[in-house]
């Protein structure tokens, strides 16, 4: 109770053609980030999806998302009495694309960005990229084999490779109806 927040996500779809559609969308978040109950913390965010129906069997998809984030501070003292210091307006982003190439396989990639909020931070900003490849055994079974390589500013790199199992349980209506 003595920390608020506020979230509102609004959304507007559109068919472009009977192939193709868009869904643009923005994003607003506001808190507290202490015990007191003022909103020192806004998040501004907008983000897209263009859908293209190529082929009865090939359809892709283009994804992005941008979020802003906007603080009344800049400084922190902690109670062992370290000031950190903040950067007031950090961003991140992705861009994404996917391409179902067959009825039950699709392939994508995916780019990322993100500014640090700690400016005293030896990196000011972690970058990353994605490719994965995903294969729909049914509609309620989906495997994805990923591979990730991520760079945390000029500290260090990261590769990772990833295999995720998704299984949907109980009444729903699949993505693809």
């Amino acid at each position: 109770r003595r920390r608020p927040s506020v979230y509102g996500h609004l959304k507007k779809y559109r068919d472009l053609s009977d192939a193709s559609s868009i869904e643009l969308g923005g994003t607003y978040l506001t808190g507290s980030r202490d015990a007191d109950a003022d909103f020192e913390v806004n998040v501004f965010g907008i983000d897209a999806t263009y859908l293209n129906n190529l082929t009865p069997n090939t359809k892709l998809k283009l994804q992005g998302e941008f979020y802003l984030q906007q603080r009344d501070e800049a400084i922190s003292i902690a109670e062992s009495r370290e000031t950190t210091h903040f950067d007031r307006n950090p961003w991140g982003a992705y861009l994404l694309a996917d391409y179902k190439f067959a009825p039950r396989w699709s392939a994508g990639v995916r780019a990322d960005h993100v500014r640090l909020l700690d400016t005293a931070a030896s990196r000011h900003a972690d970058q990353g990229v994605s490719a994965f490849l995903t294969f729909y055994q049914s509609e309620w079974a989906r495997w994805r084999l990923q591979y990730r390589h991520e760079e945390k500013g000029k500290e260090k790199t990261d590769d990772a490779v990833m295999l995720q199992g998704t299984f949907a349980i109980g009444t729903h209506k699949h993505q693809l109806q």
